[in-house]
This record gives C-alpha cells, sequence and structure tokens, in this order.
C-alpha cells in the first residue's frame, strides 16, 4: 500500500510541478505580456480537461480496477480503448474550438490588446495541446486502476520533464522561438506522455494482473486474519466480520465466470453479510444491527471497505 502510495504522489508531483515550471519559464522571457499570456491559455486548456477527461480517468482507474479484479481482461481493455476514445474526442473538439477562437480566448481574462494578441499567436498550438492531453490523461487513469502507478510515475517524468519542459526550454530559448517555442515543448511532452501510455497499456500482460490482484486478496485476507485474533485477545466478547460470499472470500478467473471480486483488493461488497442480534438480548445490539443493514448500500460504493467490526453482548 505504502509503494502505491508513494509512486502515486511521484506521477502527481511530476505532473503539477512540470506545469508550474512552465511558468518559470515564461517568466524568464522578461515580458509580462507573455507570461499573462502563457497562463491565460493554460488556464482555459485545464478548465476542458478539468471538465470532462480528469472525471474520464477517475472512472477509468475504478472499471478497470473492478474489472481486473474479476477476472474480465476482455472487458477491461474495451473499456480502456473506450475511455481513451472518449478523452481524445472531447479534447479534440475543444481544441478546434480553442483554434476557431482564438482572437477571442483573451478576452475572456485580459483586456490588454497585447495579451489578447499574444494568446491568439500560441492558440492553435493549445489546440493540438488539447488532443494529446485527452489521450494520456484518460489512459493514465486505466493505468491507475491496474495498480500500476510506477510506470505513471515514470511516463509522466520522461514526457512531462525530458520532453516537455526540456524541450520547451531549448526551443523558447536557445531556438530563440519565445513563447511559442514553449508551447510546442508543452505539446511535444504530452504527445510522448500519451504514446507511452498507449504503448504500456498494449505490452502489459493482462492476465498477470489478475493473479496480482489475487494476491493482494490474499494478503488482504491474511490481514483481517490477525486482526480478528487480535480483537479476540483484547475483548472474548468482540466478533469481527469479514464480508464474504456464502462464507468464502471469492476468487477471480481469467475468463471472468467467477463473480464477486469487486476492485483491485479482491472483495465483493454486493455480497456482504451483515452481523445479526439473534443471539442477543440487549436492545443496543439489536438497533446496532438493524442500523448495520440498513445503511448497506452506503458501502456498495466503496471497494477499498475491506471489513466491519461489532460488538455483540453475550446472550
Amino acid at each position: 500500500m505504502l509503494f502505491l502510495l508513494l509512486n502515486s504522489l511521484a506521477l502527481q508531483l511530476a505532473k503539477c510541478w512540470a506545469f508550474e515550471t512552465t511558468g518559470i519559464l515564461a517568466s524568464g522571457l522578461g515580458s509580462i505580456i507573455a507570461l499573462d499570456a502563457h497562463y491565460v491559455l493554460l488556464n482555459t486548456t485545464l478548465i476542458t480537461f478539468f471538465t470532462f477527461p480528469f472525471g474520464l480517468a477517475i472512472a477509468a482507474s475504478i472499471r478497470v480496477g473492478n474489472l481486473v479484479g474479476e477476472g474480465q481482461v476482455q472487458t477491461a481493455k474495451r473499456a480502456t480503448k473506450i475511455v481513451g476514445m472518449m478523452g481524445a474526442g472531447f479534447m479534440a473538439m475543444s481544441g478546434m474550438i480553442i483554434a476557431a477562437a482564438r482572437e477571442d480566448v483573451g478576452r475572456l481574462f485580459s483586456e490588454d490588446e497585447a495579451v489578447i494578441r499574444m494568446v491568439a499567436t500560441i492558440a492553435p498550438i493549445g489546440g493540438l495541446f488539447q488532443l494529446v492531453d485527452g489521450i494520456q490523461g484518460t489512459l493514465g487513469g486505466a493505468l491507475r486502476g491496474l495498480g500500476l502507478q510506477q510506470y505513471a510515475a515514470l511516463i509522466n517524468l520522461t514526457g512531462l520533464w525530458i520532453f516537455g519542459v526540456l524541450i520547451g526550454y531549448l526551443f523558447t530559448y536557445q531556438l530563440r522561438l519565445g513563447l511559442p517555442g514553449l508551447w510546442w515543448g508543452l505539446a511535444c511532452g504530452l504527445a510522448m506522455t500519451a504514446l507511452l501510455n498507449v504503448l504500456v497499456l498494449w505490452k502489459i500482460d493482462w492476465k498477470q494482473q489478475v493473479v496480482k490482484a489475487q494476491e493482494r486478496m490474499r494478503k488482504d485476507e491474511e490481514e483481517l486474519k490477525k486482526k480478528q485474533q487480535q480483537a479476540r485477545k483484547k475483548d472474548p466478547e468482540a466478533t469481527v466480520h469479514m464480508y464474504k460470499r456464502d462464507g468464502v472470500l471469492p476468487t477471480a478467473s481469467m475468463d471472468g465466470d467467477t463473480k464477486g471480486v469487486q476492485g483491485i483488493h479482491g472483495i465483493d461488497m454486493n455480497g456482504m453479510h451483515y452481523p445479526s442480534a439473534s443471539r442477543s438480548s440487549s436492545p443496543a445490539a439489536a438497533a446496532a444491527a438493524a442500523t448495520a443493514g440498513s445503511s448497506s448500500s452506503s458501502f456498495h460504493s466503496d471497494p477499498t471497505m475491506l471489513e466491519m467490526s461489532s460488538m455483540t453482548a453475550r446472550a
């Protein structure tokens, strides 16, 4: 879990710091007009990304994780392709609108004619930027759903820094292209990031990812058993409930015939068994059990909830 956390942190920092670094590079041009134009277009592209592709990436992470946990490899592949095409289609449309309305985009943020003209100059590059941003953003969500945060982090570091920031610096200052050179660098970096995402998803062994999901499931079951033992040592009257289907944790099959494993952790929340108060004469225990059963729907949407505990009184 800590490994996934650190890789997730690395991939987010690589992305955020790359875009912040482009602002520093833009400020190095010594023109407040160039800096203003840079952030006007950058904010515009971020608005379009967070409007739809960002949500798609989150949905892809959840959907692909669920399907891999269930062992439905082909369906997971198809879901990945669909979200990639949806992200690319939406951002291509957004890019065309930005390029077509390049004379008006700057007016949404500034009344300075110099800034408006500068935005119009780099807006067509921003349109291309949008297309590849949609692809890399949504496919990155699929990688996270597979538990491959380390690949996503390396892809962001390679694409956004080695290609994006470095090429942007060379174009801006060495080739003296100014602000357009910086945006060409960003477009190149995101294009490389999108390409690397496609290659990784194409080359990985999806069935092996199912096996790894099963291994994580077994580790989770072992942790739950340890928690049971610890709870019983502290209080013999306590019962730690591990929610299973028919008393057995479900396992994933390669062809997806065995159902029930939801999410990358392999726990099916739809098959949870809730504690019963039939063995307790305590009204408080009965009320607690009734509350747990009536609120079951709140747990269905959280595939990472692996256990709940209920204290039952001695009959």
